[in-house]
């Protein structure tokens, strides 16, 4: 196999270059994969390899997720300490007006910054699922109890699975609107100040 057939998995390519800014994308994914194919691939192997890559590209990633997964957080943490009226569709986590309002400004956010309905997509999606996982994780830590009954019946994983998936796909849809919001609806921009 030759050094221009290694390739790292399509879907950390795919991602990488959702991601990214326009005027970025063929710089940072290029030097990327070249390094992957001169340095990586040969010294680490191919499962490294691509460990390695995907570090890379988790990491691009988690550099426009954070501010959004802080900000759910401490408005759900926020909400859960004062009380806040948060309207939601149903009783499920990250379904709620708060949710849908943050999942709309990080798809906004990612496709005015990429240009991508994908990326609007993409990081709504994730922030969602994370804010619902995020849910398990404090509701296992404050009911052990919970954990211990998914190890004795593994069947009750279906409804955790049910609910990180009613999160995706609210994350999705509503990042789907934002992203065709954001890539056909720019900022307005400011223009240089006149002098009078």
């Amino acid at each position: 196999m030759t050094t221009m057939e290694q390739n790292p998995p399509r879907w950390a390519e795919w991602l990488l270059r959702s991601l990214l800014r326009p005027g970025d994308r063929e710089s940072i994914s290029g030097d990327l994969l070249e390094e992957y194919r001169v340095v990586r691939r040969p010294a680490l192997g191919a499962l490294r390899a691509d460990a390695w890559y995907v570090g890379h590209v988790l990491s691009v990633f988690w550099r426009l997720l954070w501010p959004f997964a802080i900000a759910m957080i401490a408005l759900h943490e926020l909400n859960r300490l004062v009380g806040l009226p948060n309207a939601s569709l149903f009783q499920a986590p990250g379904v709620s007006a708060q949710d849908a309002t943050l999942c709309l400004l990080a798809g906004y956010y990612a496709s005015q910054r990429t240009g991508l309905i994908r990326a609007g997509v993409i990081l709504a999606g994730a922030i969602n699922a994370m804010v619902v996982a995020t849910a398990f994780v404090i509701l296992a830590i404050k009911e052990p109890g919970l954990v211990l009954l998914l190890f004795r019946s593994p069947g009750f994983i279906f409804f955790p699975s049910v609910y990180l998936l009613i999160g995706l796909g609210f994350g999705v849809a509503v990042g789907s609107v934002a992203g065709v919001v954001g890539r056909w609806l720019p900022l307005p921009t400011r223009g240089p100040a006149r002098m009078s």
